[in-house]
């Protein structure tokens, strides 16, 4: 794991840079599917990654599981609306004007205080299941998990000429 987060680290850094998009189209082929694996990895595996990232009692288990269920059915649902939002763009995007691209961005917003929405009520249930630690140990696995799969996004997405 330690050579994916120096990839992801590197990848991220090439943003940042002067030309940072001209840049992170430079990044090898074999980074590219190191990147692809490991967000496959994260779908297919996600509960996986919580559990293992997330040592509860017995009790604790109980209790936490179904709102995981619930919380998961409502980040995905704002995950499609951004895999949504990203495919009107990409076929908008050699045909973007102001009023398309405020379109774009507003809807982009929405779907920010969505998911923010998500977390707000999410962390209220989660914290009256779990003791404080636990619940923000929890949070901050799919915060890492959830910035995994914004960079592919972050890198799919060509700036607006």
């Amino acid at each position: 794991m330690s050579m994916r987060r120096s990839l992801i680290a590197g990848v991220m850094v090439s943003l940042l840079l002067p030309g940072g998009a001209s840049q992170a189209q430079e990044v090898s082929v074999e980074a590219w599917e190191e990147l692809r694996e490991l967000q496959a990895e994260i779908l297919e595996d996600r509960i996986a990654i919580v559990r293992a990232n997330l040592p509860l009692t017995a009790a604790e288990a109980k209790a936490f599981w179904p709102v995981y269920d619930e919380y998961s059915q409502a980040a995905n649902a704002v995950r499609d609306r951004t895999e949504g939002l990203i495919g009107a763009y990409a076929a908008n995007v050699d045909q973007m004007n102001d009023t398309k691209a405020d379109a774009f961005f507003q809807e982009w917003l929405a779907i920010e205080r969505e998911q923010l929405k998500v977390r707000e009520t999410y962390a209220r249930k989660v914290r009256s299941v779990l003791p404080g630690r636990k619940a923000i140990r929890f949070f901050q696995v799919e915060s890492k998990l959830d910035a995994i799969m914004q960079l592919d996004i972050t890198m799919r997405v060509p700036l607006v000429e």
